[in-house]
């Protein structure tokens, strides 16, 4: 697996589009704090990366609308925190529900960091960043389940059996993101979708449609292994190529010959004050979101605390989108 070295903040920020006037209001990341007009992120410069042994082209990426600067100041919400905690503890009482059906008691190994978040607890977090998303219908990417991801994998070892990969039956669930969300290549270029390795850290990997490649970020440089990283990968750069070619329009795929994307992991510098397995999910989906908007990586920085606290206001504005009212609107 390469590593790219230095920032990242070229290639992929040209799905964003021309940014109108900025206006004061909320950021997009984590639950930051707002941001004025002069503190809205400048835009990037050219960036000239290598992938597996290719140049890629350098561009330009201008901020887009509804998206504003990231800091690291996450406000607390005490009232907000006592709400949701009560909400917890009355959850624990009511009988299990349906597994379709959204269980607020999931959201807990996310929001309080003490163990390895649940990959349910993740995807109901992604669910509020793709509402978010989808309030910028000019935005050239968009974010996968991390259960899409496993289910895809877990197809991997009949796939590599089968004989004829044209006759390979994949799981049902695997066509949603093709017929429920905007359409690949058509109106999406970049996807952005976090990893479970091993059951025990969270990584982001970051699929490139055009350049046919995937890009993986991860908050600890020395963990996960590269061999435990690469077990998980590589089956997804091998399977998602098959998967396009069958449920997504245009014949990039066949036209590759269902060639496996190429795959690199990104050399960042030290982002979090105490990396650990516990924190890894939430700081794994706010480097997805903010590369999603153009913040070079290598600048960011997150002390503990932060990294809990933009735990808490991710699973405060998840639960106010799937049970309105739960909470108090945030201060």
């Amino acid at each position: 697996m390469e590593v790219v070295e230095g920032s990242v903040e070229g290639k992929y920020a040209a799905i964003l589009s021309k940014p109108k006037a900025v206006q004061q209001k909320k950021d997009a990341v984590g639950g930051s704090v707002s941001a004025t007009e002069e503190g809205v992120l400048p835009n990037p410069t050219s960036v000239e990366q290598r992938k597996s042994g290719h140049h890629v082209k350098p561009t330009t990426v201008n901020q887009p609308d509804g998206f504003l600067r990231y800091r690291k100041r996450e406000r607390h919400s005490p009232d907000r925190r006592d709400a949701f905690l009560e909400a917890m503890e009355h959850a624990k009482n009511q009988q299990p529900c349906d597994d379709d059906t959204f269980q607020i008691d999931t959201l807990m190994s996310f929001f309080d960091c003490t163990k390895v978040a649940s990959e349910k607890a993740v995807d109901h977090v992604l669910a509020y960043i793709r509402k978010r998303r989808d309030g910028l219908p000019q935005c050239r990417f968009d974010f996968l389940d991390a259960s899409f991801v496993a289910e895809l994998i877990r197809n991997y070892r009949e796939f590599n059996a089968c004989p004829s990969k044209d006759a390979y039956s994949f799981s049902p669930c695997l066509k949603q993101p093709f017929i429920s969300r905007p359409q690949w290549f058509t109106k999406v270029d970049v996807l952005y979708v976090p990893v479970m390795v091993k059951k025990s850290y969270w990584v982001g990997v970051i699929v490139d449609l055009n350049v046919w490649a995937m890009y993986v970020v991860a908050s600890n440089t020395a963990c996960p292994s590269e061999v435990d990283l690469t077990s998980v990968i590589t089956p997804f750069s091998i399977l998602l190529p098959h998967l396009i070619g069958r449920y997504s329009v245009g014949n990039k795929a066949q036209e590759l010959h269902f060639a496996p994307m190429t795959i690199s992991r990104l050399e960042l510098s030290a982002l979090v004050e105490h990396p650990c397995k516990r924190c890894s999910a939430v700081v794994t989906l706010m480097l997805l979101e903010l590369h999603a908007v153009g913040k070079p990586l290598n600048s960011v920085h997150f002390s503990d605390e932060q990294a809990k606290t933009a735990a808490e206001n991710y699973t405060f504005e998840t639960l106010q989108m799937c049970q309105p009212g739960k909470l108090p609107p945030p201060e």
